[in-house]
């Protein structure tokens, strides 16, 4: 062992964390003072000790990148409503930017994950009855990376009511990395909304526009996805120099960054009406885009082979002006631009790879392995052992399993740089009180005893203080049950155990969940910010149901808040489809918590369970246990 790496383990060993060594050992001359150079020669010094500012304390997870990551954390939804009319109620939005989506569900308005650009905007929403009535409200809407917020500005107007927001659903997606880092890793990490940096749509470009507020959050680490939106339209060198100066910006941090590949897409090929002149190809109503690399094939006249885009002249994807490989002329046509990013895709990965062990901090975590289909020629992802349930729901973004797949690895190298924390709980005595004012706010915790509640299509036995119950959400035909006992968690730690068997299909809220509720609100006050956490392990071969998930509902001030981790009864259950392995996660409602306003009124419940198909009838299978369940302040 060198001097410099013998320094360094001394150094980690300070801090607890020895084995970063195993993970990443400096194997380069150039030592810990090191940034990627750009010019593709070795390290260069920046100075610094990389590592000096990062300690195991910091546990705060920073996530950059595009949609893919965004899908990891994020405020799922705001409600608005209407009333004082006849139902059902329609809604329009003026002034609404590009990119924003809503959704309507009579008498409610949804405003839902978007891809509009980040800001503040003024917009006005009119509500219409059955009968040609209407009523406006103007609210201020603020896209942040974390979700959208909304809020009144000024008095409406009309004989309809629109009022609002009244419910605030705030949901960590298990389509993205940070539910997986956080449920995977057994808390030794935390995904804070805050901490979000990835957005629908983003290139290198934009992550690069907006580092200011990526670099000074609180980070104990980053990790990093992003470059999917830049293939076949950014030059090749010009999407490297991006990555390089993204990574060297986050290394110069002093923090940990995982930097991830990206994950195999397909493009379709892009039609048009275009034609050749000296090599230069003039398109017009194009459909789909235009990219550099794809390939030109003239449908009636034919090209020469390999006729490709080489740069952008007036077109950036669409109509406009292309320079070709073929300096021919072609008369007006109808062609086809085949998408090659595959080629792109495949050769930056392997880039981004070569980068492994040669900077210290800097881990190359890939999960493109685990989610490509290995046999296609495509570049497709790969295939559930279910038909139905590819690992993307888009041929782009992850279904809920294929995202454990994606992002698995990531959570196994956090796992050997962070501390293990242990069990939330671990015994039934860690209750709240005034002298354990971060007690658990929950009675029987450890899930002891059998007297509890079984309803609805339930059999077996409940937990003392707790409720087995399921919901079939307008399923039909559905004949599933839901059989619950006590079990034990592979720890040892008591547990329900919850098998789901029959068929479901053809509603959004069919579940079979495990609940506590709340209606004795006097050890919590306006202010306080709660978080619900459970341990879940779940048996191999699930079939048509979703990954678990938790939820602390109740109504404060007014508005219905909903803190969620996993699916949503909102979402398609077969996008968040669970993995077919066997998996054990800790599941945790958002951070940061939002604090209570006041006025918490009705009953506060928690709910640990799955979500059945709604894509027709379908048996459905799935075995999960729950143990060491905590409500607890937090600040």
């Amino acid at each position: 062992m060198t001097s410099l790496v013998k320094l360094t383990a001394v150094f980690l060993a300070l801090f607890g964390i020895t084995a970063a060594v195993a993970v990443q050992a400096p194997n380069t001359p150039f030592g810990p003072s090191t940034y990627l150079n750009p010019t593709g020669g070795p390290p260069a010094p920046i100075g610094r000790l990389l590592s000096a500012q990062f300690t195991p304390g910091n546990n705060n997870g920073c996530f950059v990148g595009d949609s893919i990551v965004a899908a990891g954390i994020q405020q799922n939804s705001v409600r608005i409503g209407a009333s004082g009319g006849t139902a059902p109620y329609t809604f329009s939005v003026t002034n609404a930017p590009a990119g924003l989506s809503t959704t309507t569900s009579s008498p409610n308005l949804y405003f839902t994950a978007s891809t509009a650009a980040l800001g503040s905007y003024s917009i006005t929403v009119t509500a219409t009855d059955n009968v040609g009535a209407t009523g406006t409200q103007p609210y201020t809407l603020t896209i942040a990376t974390t979700g959208i917020t909304l809020a009144t500005n000024g008095a409406g107007t009309g004989t309809i009511a629109v009022s609002g927001p009244n419910q605030i659903a705030i949901i960590n997606q298990v389509r993205g990395p940070a539910f997986w880092a956080q449920a995977l890793s057994n808390r030794r990490i935390v995904a804070q909304q805050t901490n979000s940096f990835g957005h629908p749509g983003d290139t290198t470009a934009a992550v690069l526009a907006r580092m200011s507020p990526i670099l000074a959050a609180n980070c104990g680490f980053y990790v990093l996805m992003i470059g999917s939106n830049d293939l076949g339209v950014v030059a090749l060198s010009t999407f490297q120099a991006n990555l390089l100066s993204i990574v060297n910006q986050l290394l110069q941090t002093g923090r940990p960054v995982f930097w991830m590949p990206m994950l195999p897409r397909t493009f379709a090929p892009a039609t048009f009406t275009g034609s050749i002149s000296s090599g230069v190809l003039t398109a017009s109503s194009v459909t789909g885009t235009i990219r550099l690399g794809g390939t030109i094939l003239g449908l009636t006249t034919a090209l020469p082979p390999n006729t490709t885009v080489t740069s952008f002249g007036t077109g950036t994807g669409g109509a406009g002006t292309y320079n070709l490989s073929y300096s021919g002329s072609v008369a007006s046509q109808s062609m086809t631009g085949s998408s090659l990013s595959g080629d792109t895709l495949n050769y930056v990965n392997r880039w981004i790879r070569s980068f492994r062990g040669t900077v210290p901090n800097l881990y190359i975590v890939d999960g493109y392995q685990s989610f490509i289909d290995p046999s296609s020629t495509s570049g497709a992802p790969c295939t559930g052992a279910i038909a139905t349930y590819d690992c993307t729901y888009d041929g782009v973004h992850p279904r809920g399993m294929g995202a454990y797949y994606a992002f698995a690895p990531l959570a196994t190298a956090l796992n050997s740089l962070f501390p293990d924390p242990g069990p939330a709980i671990i015994s039934n005595t860690d209750l709240y009180s005034a002298l354990n004012t971060t007690g658990n706010l929950l009675a029987n915790p450890m899930l002891s005893g059998t007297s509890g509640t079984v309803s609805g299509r339930a059999s077996g036995t409940a937990p003392t203080g707790w409720t087995v119950n399921t919901a079939d959400g307008g399923c039909s035909p559905c004949t599933f049950t839901a059989t619950a006992s006590a079990s034990t968690l592979t720890d040892g730690t008591p547990a329900e155990r919850i098998v789901i068997a029959g068929t479901a299909g053809g509603g959004y809220a069919t579940y079979a969940l495990l609940s506590q509720t709340l209606s004795n609100f006097q050890n919590i006050s306006t202010g306080d910010k709660l978080q619900a956490s459970c341990r879940v392990e779940v048996a191999a071969n699930s079939a048509y149901v979703t990954t678990p998930y938790i939820e602390l509902s109740y109504t404060s001030g007014g508005i219905a808040y909903r803190l969620a981790a996993g699916p949503s009864a909102a979402t398609n259950p077969i996008v968040d489809a669970s993995p077919t392995v066997a998996y054990n996660i800790a599941l945790d409602t958002p951070l940061p918590a939002p604090a209570l306003p006041g006025g918490l009124t009705g009953t506060m419940q928690l709910s640990i369970g799955m979500y059945l198909t709604n894509s027709g009838s379908q048996t459905v299978a799935g075995d999960f246990k729950i143990g060491a369940c905590s409500l607890r302040k937090v600040s």
